[in-house]
């Protein structure tokens, strides 16, 4: 098994070649068009596609075409990541599972200011759900008292309250599920294969907070399993220390 199954989505049937127009031919198509946006978006789009997919979905919406039978859906997103390049795959990709979603991201590692002003974008959207997409280096976790298992277990314990808080405040103030994920952890090791062993590693304190967390959701809340993903795709293709020092993409 290749890792490309999953990066390619390759149990799923290719595009069909006249992908394009049959887009644009939604565009001035009558009657309902929820089915073929579906059809088209339970295929394997890669990036271009997806874009073009949901700028067509967009149209369509603003047009105030009949896009049953997708289920409306509002998605509001905070990161500690730039998240305007997710918009477009967010809901090209929800149309495969039937879902019409509108996307309210926050601003660039706007997180907690998000989630406890009453009066931000994401509160005020009342979304049906919104997604906490904070990575490890949004959270109080670092290697640096490697050995110390008190002093680990209290950054593991202040990223779990942070993160409480965060969902606290969504759920008082706009009342929506949230969706948080787990972390996954950077590839790169400081002992070899010791690091599993030792308090304080990236191994350590990520998986110490992914059972915490895990332990944590309830009232509702969800759990996107981040770190499950990028393992079955690897460690290494998911993070691309490039785009995070050149455009803060996670």
């Amino acid at each position: 098994m290749s890792s490309e199954l999953y990066a390619g989505l390759q149990w799923l049937p290719k595009p069909p070649e006249d992908f394009k127009q049959r887009c644009e031919a939604l565009l001035v198509t009558e009657g309902p068009v929820g089915a073929a946006v579906r059809s088209l978006a339970a295929t394997a789009l890669d990036g271009n596609q997806l874009v073009r997919l949901s700028r067509t979905i967009n149209r369509l919406r603003a047009g105030n075409k009949d896009l049953t039978p997708l289920a409306p859906f509002k998605l509001g997103l905070v990161s500690n990541s730039t998240t305007d390049f997710l918009i477009a795959p967010i809901i090209a990709s929800a149309a495969r599972v039937g879902l019409l979603v509108e996307v309210v991201a926050a601003h660039y590692d706007q997180v907690l200011q998000s989630a406890l002003d009453p009066a931000s974008a994401i509160n005020v959207a009342r979304c049906d759900a919104v997604l906490v997409a904070v990575d490890y280096r949004g959270l109080p976790l670092d290697p640096a008292i490697i050995g110390d298992a008190e002093g680990a277990q209290a950054q593991v314990d202040a990223a779990l309250d942070s993160i409480a808080t965060i969902r606290a405040a969504i759920r008082r103030n706009s009342g929506a599920v949230c969706i948080v994920q787990t972390l996954a952890r950077p590839p790169e090791t400081l002992f070899g294969n010791a690091d599993r062993l030792i308090p304080g590693t990236w191994i350590h304190l990520t998986e110490a907070f992914n059972r915490g967390l895990a332990a944590q959701i309830d009232q509702g809340d969800a759990l996107l399993d981040v770190a499950g993903i990028a393992e079955t795709i690897g460690l290494a293709n998911w993070h691309d220390p490039t785009q995070w020092n050149l455009a803060k993409l996670p």
